[in-house]
This record gives structure tokens, C-alpha cells and sequence, in this order.
């Protein structure tokens, strides 16, 4: 089982959000039904080494029966790109010198 949540940004953007432990599967996952079209995975995700190590990656059976039995078409040229990050530290408040902008307060 793969456990995963997912949100749009402010575009046509999917974010999908996994925990560590499951993110080879479901990149394995992703990279089965959204393939690159023809760069390789070195230019279509942005971990190469985490793309190789996923393509690697043996699906169980039952999740591939459960992603064919949706009514979805998966197409070449869906998924223009992969990005593999992790969350940051979150919000922090700056000194104003690190600021990029010149704050003026009056």
C-alpha cells in the first residue's frame, strides 16, 4: 500500500505528498504510467539517481489491478516533469538585513 495525498498549486500543477519510506514505489508507480518521452529520466525527473533506483522497482500486482481498473487515459506528454524534493524547515523570520527588499517604515 502506498500512501499518498495530493493538492494543485496555483496552475495545472499536481503536488503529491508521501512519506520517505513509500517514494521509490510511487515514483515507480509514476514513471510506469506517465513514462518520459524521449530525454530519459535524467531531463524528466529531478533526482536522477532516485529515478533509476525506482525504475528498479518491482510494483505489486494488486496496485497495477487497481490503476487499470480506473476509467483514466494515461497519455505520452501528460507529465512534463518530476520533481523530487523534501519539505524545507518551513516560514522563519529574517533579520531585515537579509531582506532583498528595502522595507521603508514610517
Amino acid at each position: 500500500t502506498v500512501f499518498i495525498a495530493y493538492t494543485f498549486d496555483a496552475g495545472p500543477n499536481a503536488v503529491i505528498y508521501t512519506l520517505e519510506k513509500y517514494q521509490l514505489e510511487l515514483l515507480a508507480l509514476l514513471l510506469k504510467y506517465f513514462p518520459p518521452q524521449d530525454s530519459g529520466t535524467n531531463e524528466y525527473v529531478s533526482n536522477e539517481n532516485l529515478a533509476q533506483k525506482a525504475l528498479d522497482v518491482q510494483l505489486d500486482p494488486s496496485l497495477i489491478d487497481a490503476v487499470e481498473k480506473s476509467s483514466s487515459v494515461y497519455k505520452h506528454g501528460d507529465v512534463k516533469m518530476m520533481y523530487c524534493t523534501r519539505a524545507g524547515e518551513g516560514a522563519k523570520r529574517l533579520d531585515p538585513t537579509e531582506s532583498v527588499f528595502a522595507f521603508k517604515y514610517e
